[in-house]
């Protein structure tokens, strides 16, 4: 969890610096609403600071699985990074 969490702190402070270096790129290619929303989804993940770490099922209720959820956060970031990426390489 911790581990995933340290990834996630790491991008937000990457792409945070990057977003105030290239903020006319940004907006010359359309991607500030993309990019804010990778930011907002940044700033959610690292809301998730749960007092006892649980390990239990991927569809548990009463004890769900914090490290999935954190995976579930990577995976929404990485994705939209891919998208940033083909509209820049165009």
């Amino acid at each position: 969890f911790w581990f995933a969490y340290g990834q996630l702190y790491g991008y937000y402070g990457i792409l945070t610096a990057a977003h105030h270096d290239f903020q006319q790129v940004l907006d010359n290619r359309g991607l500030t609403p993309l990019w804010n929303s990778v930011e907002g989804q940044l700033k959610a993940a690292l809301a998730i600071q749960p007092l006892i770490i649980s390990n239990g099922r991927e569809d548990g209720w009463i004890m769900p699985t914090h490290l999935t959820t954190m995976g579930f956060y990577v995976l929404r970031v990485r994705s939209n990074l891919v998208e940033v990426r083909s509209v820049l390489d165009r």
